[in-house]
Order: structure tokens, then C-alpha cells, then sequence
């Protein structure tokens, strides 16, 4: 303790406390900075997903991928609209609150779908009544029905339509890469994104502030570097009295250490207790 304190006497160490201290504030504040518009990019990015087309048997493996948010999947197939001139695409989807024989439909299906929803799958035609409109953030038709209607057209496909809404968006091609694992195409792999206002400028600052935190690492490391060396060459001086005093070598270099690593625990300490307490504040 009494040669901590001789330590941080020295108008040297105080000076070292004040720089370290300013450099651990600039890449504490960076990070928050930088993890901060970090998330609000993957908060206007919440929209996007992921789609693909697999086996059925891939489900299990596909539900314990980490990372995912929601997973929906669904039977792709396809209705006539009211014309019957041409075809549109529709997904089916299941959902327990759904009675057997009816359908919850999407907004956007409410101008071919009246009261009754008719559907094609494999050439055969299947009628629903419909309950319920759903009004959900989603670009597609979709239509939910019953788990045992569900299961029911399940038997006439091998194939599930994916859609997958990771946790973090910018993090989508870890789950893309551990789908390629189970054989499925990253070309089969369809990548919706949905940017909303002001998703690129978080991320242009993300990757600005990744880049000047770089460079503050790396003065950071010549400082530190630099000032470790100035401190062993100032202790080495008070060596003989050291010595002198009944300090053996190993005794005297572990307090060098103990040294070195007390001017860093605080300032860490210290930067760390600024940087709260500007989080509290603004």
C-alpha cells in the first residue's frame, strides 16, 4: 500500500492516469456509440426475412437454429382470382385459434376473398369460410387455417415455404450459412430486405465509428506500450534502495506489475463511472 501511494505521487503517474484514463473514455464511448446505432439498424431492419423452400423432415433441425426470432413456414400453393383469368400465389400457414373448415386471411386478400376462401393445391380445390381479416406487417398473401386442415394439405406436399425473422438482421448469413449445411442452396435462399427510414445512415455511422475506434486501439496500444516502458525505466532507478530495504528481484518485479496493473484497473474504473453516468444523464 505505502508503495502505491509513493507511486501515484509522482507527477509521471498522474500524468499516464490522465491519458490512459482519456483513451479508455474515447473507446468506451465509441463502443457505446457504435453498438448503439448497431441496434437501431437491426430495429429498422425487423421487417426483413429470409425465404426458402425445404423438406419437411428439415423442420426440427431448422427450429433449433440460434439466432431466430420467429420462424413461420407454410404450404405454398396458389388461387385464381375472380376472374379466374390467372393465377396468384398464397401461403398457408396454422394457427391453433383457427376452426376446422375456416381461415383468418391477410388484408390484402380481401379483394378476391369474400366469404368464402378457395384455394388449389395438387389440382384439388379447397374451400374455407372466412372469420377473421388479419392486418399483420407481412408483404405477402398468406391465410391461416386449422392445425388438422393444416396437417390435412401437409400430406399433399414434401416441401415447407421458410420464413425465417432473425433476431439480428445484420447478422442474417450465420443462419444462411448453417441452412447451406443441410444441402439447401444459398441461390435458393431468397434475402427480403425491408429497410426502413434511416437503417443505412445507423449503419454508414457504425461503420465510421468501427473505423476510428480501430485507429484509437491502435494509439492505444503505442501509449500503453510506451508507458509501461517509461514506468519499468523510472522504478528500475529505485532498485538498489530497494534492495537495500530487503527487497529480493522476484519481490521488487512483482511490484512493478502490481504497478502497472493498479494504473490500469483505474482507469478503467474511472472512465467506466464517467461514461454511466453520461448513459444516465442523456
Amino acid at each position: 500500500m505505502i508503495i502505491l501511494k509513493s507511486f501515484y505521487r509522482k507527477k509521471n503517474t498522474k500524468i499516464y492516469l490522465v491519458i490512459i484514463t482519456l483513451l479508455f473514455l474515447a473507446m468506451g464511448t465509441l463502443l457505446y456509440l457504435r453498438q448503439n446505432n448497431y441496434n437501431r439498424a437491426n430495429s429498422n431492419l425487423e421487417p426483413s426475412y429470409i425465404k426458402f423452400n425445404s423438406n419437411k423432415e428439415n423442420l426440427e433441425f431448422i427450429k433449433n437454429i440460434k439466432g431466430i426470432k420467429e420462424l413461420k413456414y407454410g404450404i405454398e400453393t396458389y388461387y385464381y382470382d375472380e376472374t379466374y383469368n390467372y393465377s396468384k400465389s398464397i401461403y398457408i400457414f396454422s394457427n391453433n385459434t383457427v376452426e376446422n373448415n375456416h381461415t383468418y386471411i391477410s388484408q390484402q386478400l380481401t379483394s378476391d376473398f369474400l366469404s368464402i376462401a378457395s384455394i388449389t393445391l395438387t389440382e384439388n380445390k379447397y374451400n374455407f369460410k372466412v372469420d377473421k381479416i388479419i392486418n399483420e406487417n407481412i408483404d405477402f398473401n398468406y391465410m391461416y387455417i386449422s392445425p388438422t386442415d393444416f396437417k390435412t394439405l401437409s400430406t399433399k406436399t414434401k416441401y415447407y415455404t421458410f420464413f425465417i425473422y432473425p433476431n439480428k438482421w445484420l447478422e442474417k448469413n450465420k443462419i444462411i450459412n448453417k441452412l447451406q449445411t443441410k444441402g439447401i442452396a444459398k441461390e435458393d435462399i431468397e434475402v427480403n430486405e425491408k429497410t426502413r427510414l434511416y437503417s443505412n445512415s445507423f449503419l454508414t455511422k457504425y461503420y465510421i465509428i468501427s473505423i476510428i475506434l480501430i485507429t484509437i486501439g491502435i494509439i492505444f496500444l503505442i501509449v500503453l506500450f510506451i508507458t509501461i516502458k517509461n514506468i519499468l525505466v523510472d522504478e528500475n532507478k529505485n532498485t538498489k534502495l530497494l534492495k537495500y530495504l530487503g527487497f529480493h528481484n522476484n519481490m521488487i518485479k512483482k511490484n512493478h506489475i502490481l504497478k502497472i496493473i493498479s494504473l490500469l484497473t483505474l482507469s478503467i474504473i474511472i472512465s467506466t463511472l464517467i461514461i454511466s453516468l453520461i448513459i444516465i444523464i442523456f
